[in-house]
């Protein structure tokens, strides 16, 4: 099973299987295939919107909808509460946070492992390239 080949569609239980895909890309310094954290979040907002439509038209919703749903609920959760996590441990060792709308340009890559790193990335002064948190 592969699941680190370009698809034209997936289901939303492959969410934990792009997880681990990712991981072992980075493990292994090559380019992802897929920007797996961009997907996650951008799967994450349509379900929440499609959920502000569904609760205002009581449309029913079948088990696999439910399953994938739940699928997508959960590793977007992980994702954020790992994100959550690393920033703590992070601000605890003096790091400044910085944010900037400004300069967002989508997915960019971990100069280190070539992780996507759509939702946080490090930067520092003795080090030009962005460095996605799991450094």
């Amino acid at each position: 099973f592969n699941c680190g080949e370009a698809v034209n569609f997936a289901m939303g239980d492959w969410f934990p299987l792009g997880t681990v895909a990712s991981q072992r890309y980075s493990i292994l310094n090559r380019l992802p295939l897929l920007p797996h954290e961009e997907l996650l979040c951008k799967e994450s907002m349509l379900l929440f919107k499609s959920s502000l439509l569904t609760e205002s038209s009581n449309a029913d919703v079948c088990s696999l909808d439910l399953t994938s749903q739940r699928c997508i609920k959960v590793s977007f959760a992980h994702l954020m509460r790992y994100q959550h996590w690393v920033r703590w441990l992070l601000m605890k060792l003096g790091a400044h946070p910085s944010f900037s709308l400004d300069d967002a340009q989508g997915t960019l890559l971990c100069s280190l492992c070539k992780r996507d790193c759509y939702v946080a990335f490090i930067t520092c002064d003795c080090f030009v390239h962005p460095i996605c948190l799991r450094h």
